[in-house]
């Protein structure tokens, strides 16, 4: 058996899947702020778990392939703090996440994109705050450049910045939001904002699946799931089991995790609706060669600069 305390397998579960501090997890565990059945702080409330889920929803949808270092949702490492996470964003892709996340009115798309009702807060020594409107839930986002400033969206014909307005939600982001709340007869609601605000904050598990070449496809069906989809990065049957170990489900009612029929291509975690998977697309060798992976990767950061 392992000669660790509670404590310190809390603190250690805790800095795997955060990229955080392990002395700091450990004062959080000798404090009762964990344990290693729950070693990572859930957000504070529902307002917040729903905001930190749409983020997640956002950048998911944005990043699709688009990855640098592996970092699948462009962080780095996460504080998780429960009043409002710290991203500490990968530098070549802020701009990007940032200018994913502010929420626009699209004509040609006849909808909003980004997050609805995301507005700007402080910034300083290289840390952008985004504030829901609505709740004033938080999170932060960290770069490690402090004189960093975010090159913000300028004005597109056919794109109005909802994003400006700081006073008040447009009444199509109140739309939007009417969907995003709706459980649509699943009541999977609530159990989706849990699971995809502990995704955001766990980014060392899920930057597993682009161990192989630095990046990983992430979509989404609708409002209720997560797709984390490699061709051939890190099985996901142990990404799946470094997620259940850091507790993306406890405490979750209906999840049997007898019922999870893992295999070498694909594991899916949840309940009904509300739903995380890991993919890989082949479990035998990639047929990418190293110059196509650099080639790839070269045009990925390209990319991110024009942001």
């Amino acid at each position: 058996m392992s000669g660790k305390t509670s404590t310190q397998r809390a603190a250690s579960r805790c800095s795997h899947a955060t990229g955080y501090r392990y002395p700091d997890c450990l004062n959080w565990a000798k404090e009762g702020k964990i344990s290693p059945f729950q070693p990572v702080p859930d957000a504070s409330s529902p307002p917040q778990k729903s905001f930190e889920a749409f983020v997640v929803h956002v950048i998911a949808e944005a990043l699709r392939d688009k990855q640098i270092d592996s970092a699948i949702l462009g962080i780095k490492k996460v504080e998780p703090r429960p009043d409002g996470p710290i991203l500490y964003v990968h530098p070549e892709m802020a701009n990007t996440i940032v200018a994913e996340l502010l929420p626009v009115f699209d004509s040609d798309y006849d909808g909003v994109r980004g997050v609805p009702g995301l507005r700007l807060g402080h910034q300083g020594n290289g840390r952008l705050t985004l504030v829901d409107a609505s709740s004033r839930s938080t999170v932060f986002l960290q770069h490690e450049d402090k004189n960093w400033r975010p090159n913000l969206p300028s004005g597109k014909p056919g794109i109005n910045q909802l994003w400006l307005d700081q006073n008040k939600l447009i009444h199509s982001e109140r739309h939007t939001l009417h969907y995003w709340h709706s459980d649509w007869g699943t009541g999977s609601r609530d159990t989706r904002n849990l699971l995809l605000s502990r995704v955001l904050r766990r980014p060392k598990i899920i930057d597993r699946a682009g161990s192989s070449h630095g990046w990983a496809n992430t979509y989404t069906h609708s409002y209720f799931d997560l797709v984390i989809e490699s061709c051939c990065g890190d099985d996901p049957r142990d990404i799946s089991s470094n997620l259940i170990e850091s507790g993306l489900l406890s405490g979750i009612e209906g999840v049997d995790e007898e019922d999870f029929i893992p295999t070498p291509t694909s594991v899916n975690m949840g309940v009904g609706s509300a739903n995380i998977c890991v993919r890989r697309l082949s479990i035998g060798p990639c047929r990418r060669t190293p110059e196509m992976i650099k080639r790839t990767s070269e045009a990925i950061r390209e990319g991110h600069k024009t942001s």
